[in-house]
């Protein structure tokens, strides 16, 4: 999967560094091997919505996805969205838990990006497998990734 990653940066022609690590599975451990602030970790949380459509929401590794917004964003109930199971995101996205990144290779597919990070934030994300991380500024993530960038995290 971080081929396709690659392929789009380069086709971008946008700056990043993949870089490759013994398995992380938690931001903890990311923010320890890079010493890095957690506010530059950006995590991306696989759900689904019953209707059928699938997402991934990318936010501060210390942030929680509100739900509720999720929910009025697609029309549905809160009960209706719902985190997706380790094997279905393999199966839909292609990526492993804990290494999941923000980028959808999918027509029902939606990718949400928290609005919490500076666009000149250099950020740390999952590159498709627990043993690589992509390093790059968020603005060239926003460019390149064709997310929805609103306030998907909890604010209370």
């Amino acid at each position: 999967m971080n081929e396709q990653i690659r392929a789009r940066l380069d086709e971008a022609a946008v700056p990043y560094i993949m870089h490759t690590h013994p398995p992380f599975r938690t931001v903890a451990d990311m923010v320890a091997h890079w010493d890095i602030r957690p506010e530059q970790t950006l995590k991306t949380v696989a759900l689904w919505i019953k209707n059928g459509d699938y997402l991934l929401i990318a936010l501060r590794g210390s942030d929680r996805v509100d739900y509720k917004r999720i929910a009025k964003r697609f029309g549905v109930s809160r009960r209706n969205v719902r985190p997706m199971a380790a094997d279905d995101v393999l199966a839909v996205h292609g990526y492993v838990v804990g290494g999941v990144s923000p980028f959808v290779w999918r027509d029902d597919a939606h990718l949400l990006i928290d609005d919490a990070i500076a666009q000149d934030e250099t950020i740390y994300t999952g590159g498709g497998t627990v043993t690589t991380t992509l390093q790059m500024k968020m603005g060239d993530l926003l460019l390149t990734s064709a997310g929805e960038v609103g306030a998907w995290r909890q604010t209370s």
